[in-house]
């Protein structure tokens, strides 16, 4: 949600014009003014897919999971959010556990069961790229995953798994996974609403019981998500993944702004830094410390406004 207040410049009088023009009876003013709009990230719609890799090796972390799942929750409802999860184990992309909603009985049970639940197909385990493009693809009306993806929300997936992604074509090595991305990210039709983060074996190696998340970590970093180590109390930075789940990095103005006159504020913070103006989108991109669900971000700018007056009018 935003509110947007706009203040006449004091020093500016308020009939200075950048341009007029007479159209179908009206007199057009553009005016120079302040602007201020004001972002709630609180309550932004967010669905969330859960893929479990359900190999023996992992049954200890899904329990996990299951365990900590009402934490999870606990935290993204602080925000206030309107959150969709599913649980996606096998290679079809459907949930095991159905489409969960704030208003789903039993949820926490269901979403235990759903992550144990184990694939048909054994040899399918470590497919998690693969399986999150069919949950995401199952998601169109008359599919299995039908209601989960909502046109404006964010997505966000994550990936609970002791080894690699080995999807069809990691065999190839290099940057097989950028095409599943692709996938994901064309379903649902804006790059900025989706975030991958996982729940891995580091990238260096360092953990004696998992391998490296690859294939898993390089979607994480392309998309700005987070990364927690499996071979840590990974239980214990839940909420990290929560805060994931009801990010915003972007936000759109109501007004083009004069860009050297852009103020950013979160939560009574001013960032002077970490951030950038994209004029294609007339949006402002936080790039550090990006805001989470429960913050406020005000931008504050100067730029024009257009007043429409009916011919002949005083003001």
């Amino acid at each position: 949600m935003v509110r947007s207040l706009s203040l006449a410049l004091s020093l500016v009088p308020l009939l200075t014009l950048a341009g007029c023009s007479l159209e179908n009876g009206y007199l057009t003013d553009i005016r120079e003014q302040n602007f201020t709009e004001i972002f709630d990230i609180a309550g932004a719609e967010t669905d969330i897919v859960f893929f479990a890799d359900n190999s023996s090796s992992m049954q200890r972390e899904l329990v996990k999971l299951g365990q900590t799942f009402e934490s999870f929750l606990d935290h993204i409802n602080d925000a206030n959010p309107r959150w969709r999860i599913i649980t996606v184990t096998g290679d079809d992309g459907c949930s095991t556990a159905g489409v969960l909603a704030q208003d789903t009985p039993n949820v926490v049970d269901l979403f235990g069961q759903g992550i144990l639940t184990r694939p048909q197909d054994g040899n399918s385990d470590e497919w998690g790229l693969f399986m999150v493009r069919q949950a995401v693809l199952k998601s169109a009306p008359g599919l299995c995953n039908e209601g989960f993806m909502r046109p404006g929300a964010n997505l966000h997936v994550i990936f609970l798994s002791d080894e690699a992604d080995t999807s069809p074509g990691y065999e190839a090595g290099g940057r097989y996974w950028q095409d599943y991305v692709t996938a994901i990210v064309a379903a649902k039709g804006d790059a900025e609403k989706v975030r991958f983060s996982a729940i891995v074996g580091p990238s260096n190696g360092s953990c004696q019981d998992a391998d490296p998340g690859l294939g898993y970590i390089d979607a994480v970093n392309a998309s700005g998500g987070e990364v927690l180590s499996i071979c840590s109390d990974w239980t214990d930075d839940i909420e990290i993944l929560a805060d994931a789940s009801i990010q915003q990095d972007t936000f759109p103005l109501q007004h083009e702004p004069f860009v050297e006159t852009i103020g950013i504020r979160v939560n009574s913070e001013d960032r002077l830094e970490g951030w950038t103006y994209d004029l294609d989108s007339n949006s402002v991109i936080i790039t550090e410390g990006i805001p989470s669900g429960r913050d406020e971000v005000v931008v504050s700018y100067r730029g024009y406004l257009t007043v429409v007056v009916e011919e002949g009018a005083e003001e």
